[in-house]
């Protein structure tokens, strides 16, 4: 049975059910699109979209970008964070920390830091941390001064809303590495990397990129999307687009800095989006 949504007394079909062949519908930019795994170079991308009766995609507005946040979610076997495209997972067995540490890395990331406390809310939900009894590693630690906390990088930390009380409470020598604590309304308090065996959190950037239905081939310098329109410049990430007449065809890059356009050569083997308005 075709789906069917009331307006006004009226009914009609939902657009949605036109989106077939692999498409999927967008609320927030009334189009199908449809994400193509494969790598082809940018006139092959064209191609296979004009084969199946459409076009690479155009994202005119910062809005259309927005709804396709959610892409790299399939690079991330864990909680994926859009827009800081970062990936969260949690080691699958508990240990002390150095072990927990080369777990991390060998999968590919490093113990967690959080950029904002929104992240970290959505985090520890996300993994089921929060309502948790079980205390998780995090990347959090004053390995090289006491009570000097910082990220596993030794960044400073962005936000020390959940850090215990440690004016209170003091430090310990011996206790360099924090852990989240689900039963003290998610706190990170000081444990011995020694002798506590227990989860961590780790984490990874994901980059991820698509070619899409803008270039400067025909003028340099010009870019234009397919249909025509100008490409809005300001999509374009800070320093892009910087390969002169050698990088002529405009991706669609996902990475910690954010999801925006930059100028990559026509050659290069990418995946791709086509859309069916």
């Amino acid at each position: 049975m075709p789906d069917l949504t009331t307006l006004n007394g009226m009914e009609f079909y939902r657009k949605e059910i036109y989106c077939d062949n692999g498409y999927t519908y967008s609320n927030e930019t009334s189009i199908c699109y449809k994400v193509v795994n494969t790598n082809n170079s940018w006139t092959d991308a064209k191609q296979f979209c004009n084969d199946e009766s459409t076009s690479p995609i155009i994202l005119e507005k910062a809005d259309k970008i927005d709804a396709l946040k959610n892409l790299p979610d399939n690079l991330c076997d864990g909680a994926f964070v859009p827009y800081i495209n970062k990936c969260y997972w949690l080691t699958p067995t508990p240990a002390t920390y150095y072990p927990s540490q080369t777990t991390c890395i060998e999968s590919g990331g490093t113990p967690a830091s959080f950029p904002d406390v929104d992240t970290y809310i959505y985090v520890v939900n996300a993994l089921g941390i929060n309502g948790s009894t079980n205390d998780v590693w995090i990347g959090v630690n004053d390995f090289n001064m006491d009570g000097d906390w910082r990220n596993y990088d030794q960044s400073f930390l962005a936000f020390n809303d959940y850090l215990y009380d440690y004016t209170t409470f003091g430090t310990w020598n011996n206790r360099d590495a924090l852990a989240i604590v689900p039963t003290d309304n998610l706190l990170w308090w000081e444990r011995n990397e020694y002798t506590i065996s227990i989860k961590m959190m780790c984490e990874k950037d994901i980059v991820d990129d698509y070619w899409i239905g803008g270039s400067d081939e025909t003028n340099e310098g010009t870019w234009l999307w397919e249909d025509g329109q100008t490409i809005n410049m300001s999509l374009f990430r800070t320093g892009e687009p910087n390969g002169n007449s050698v990088q002529n065809c405009l991706s669609l890059t996902f990475s910690s800095s954010g999801n925006q356009f930059e100028d990559e050569d026509c050659s290069v083997p990418k995946k791709s989006i086509c859309q069916r308005i």
